[in-house]
C-alpha cells in the first residue's frame, strides 16, 4: 500500500503500496497502533508538499495522501483528517521572536525563505501579499522544511511552516515560532484516495485507522 503525507507531508509504502502525508501530531500514534495490529506490514514514509501529494495520488504513484484541503484534489475522494495552523519561523534572536502572534503585513520588510513556487504555502503567501498591496519575493527558495529551518537559523530570512512540522526543528535549532493572526493560517488537512473501493485490503485498513480519530 502506498501513502503520501503533506507538509509541505510524508510518503511511504505499507505492504504493497505507498503513503504520503502531513506530519500530524497524531500520525505516529496511529501508525504505531496500526503496525502493532498488522506486524507483517512495512511502512516507509516520505515528506512532500501538498500539491505534489495530490499529483502523486492522482497519477497512481501513491494510494493514500494527507494534504491541505486548499491544495486541490478535486479528482480524489477525500475525508476530513486533522486541523493544523501555519506559523512564522524566525531566528531565536529576531525582534519578532518574543511575540505571541503577528499579522503577515508586519513581516514584509524582512527577507523570506520560502518553499518552492509550486507549494501551497508559497501560493498562499503570494495571494496574501497581493491582497495587502505588496509583492512576496523570497530571497531563497528551498525544497523542504529542514532546509527552510536551517536557512532561518542562519539568519537568511523568515519562513512560514505548519506548526506541527516546525516543532521538531524548533527543539534542536536556534529558531522560534510565532503565531500568524490571519484567517488563512488555520488549515484543514484531508485524506485523499483515488477511489475507496479501489484500494487494496491493506490500504483500506490503514485508511480506516487514520479516519478513526477524526
Amino acid at each position: 500500500m502506498r501513502m503520501l503525507d503533506a507538509a509541505a507531508g510524508c510518503a511511504g509504502s505499507a505492504g504493497d503500496g505507498q503513503y504520503l502525508g502531513h506530519h500530524s501530531p497524531v500520525l505516529p500514534a496511529q501508525l504505531k497502533s496500526f503496525l502493532a495490529d498488522y506486524p507483517l506490514v512495512d511502512v516507509h514514509l516520505d515528506e512532500r508538499i501538498s500539491t505534489a501529494i495530490v499529483r502523486a495520488v492522482v497519477e497512481n504513484a501513491a494510494d493514500i495522501g494527507i494534504f491541505s484541503a486548499g491544495a486541490g484534489g478535486n479528482e480524489l475522494e477525500t475525508f476530513p483528517y486533522q486541523r493544523d495552523e501555519l506559523v512564522l519561523v524566525v531566528p531565536a534572536g529576531h525582534p519578532l521572536a518574543a511575540r505571541q502572534s503577528v499579522k503577515l503585513r508586519e513581516t514584509f520588510d524582512y527577507d523570506f525563505v520560502s518553499l518552492h513556487a509550486g507549494s501551497q504555502i508559497h501560493l498562499q503567501l503570494v495571494k496574501a501579499a497581493s491582497e495587502a498591496g505588496r509583492v512576496f519575493k523570497p530571497r531563497i527558495h528551498v525544497p523542504g522544511y529542514d532546509g527552510l529551518c536551517l536557512m532561518v537559523e542562519a539568519g537568511l530570512g523568515l519562513g512560514i511552516l505548519p506548526r506541527s512540522s516546525a516543532a521538531p526543528y524548533q527543539a534542536t535549532l536556534g529558531i522560534r515560532t510565532v503565531g500568524l493572526d490571519e484567517a488563512w493560517a488555520a488549515r484543514q488537512l484531508v485524506i485523499g484516495v483515488r477511489a475507496n473501493e479501489g484500494l487494496s485490503a491493506v490500504a483500506r485498513l490503514l485508511l480506516d485507522r487514520l479516519r478513526e480519530d477524526t
